[in-house]
């Protein structure tokens, strides 16, 4: 997608918005080089969309599933990545979705192994092993429905 904006620049007078997704795991990056790839693009998108707000639709790192090039799925990846996302998130004050909140097994049929390890939470709830460091000042177990 973002060779895509970089190399057609005048969509944008026809958007309102500029959203990318970003899988680095999808394109076999290791996870300790995932955020520097960012750090390259995400200029590059926002030097083209001008004065257009610049966000991220979607990411996330699997805590299982199959490695693809240098990209391990694991619980210790997928934490390490999501801290390190939000972190570059807050400072450089970029929007974004990360993907996803819970663990969907339905997503293997789609997507192989790791498509249903994608969540900050576990299917049944349970915050996944490291996804505490990223919550600080945040509850860490999502509410099931709304108090009343």
């Amino acid at each position: 997608v973002v060779e895509a904006i970089l190399a057609h620049p005048s969509v944008m007078s026809t958007v309102d918005a500029v959203l990318v997704n970003y899988y680095p795991h999808g394109e076999g990056i290791p996870v300790e080089q995932a955020i520097a790839a960012i750090r390259t693009w995400y200029p590059q998108v926002a030097a083209v969309a001008g004065s257009k707000p610049v966000m991220v639709s979607e990411t996330g790192w699997p805590s299982c599933g199959d490695r693809i090039g240098e990209a391990i799925p694991s619980p210790d990846n997928a934490a390490f990545y999501l801290l390190h996302f939000i972190s570059w998130a807050r400072v450089h004050q970029v929007p974004y979705f990360y993907f996803e909140a819970f663990d969907e097994r339905w997503r293997t049929a789609y997507e192989g192994p790791q498509g249903a390890c994608w969540g900050i939470w576990d299917e049944d709830g349970n915050l996944k092993h490291g996804m505490e460091s990223a919550q600080v000042g945040y509850p860490t177990r999502p509410a099931r429905s709304p108090a009343r």
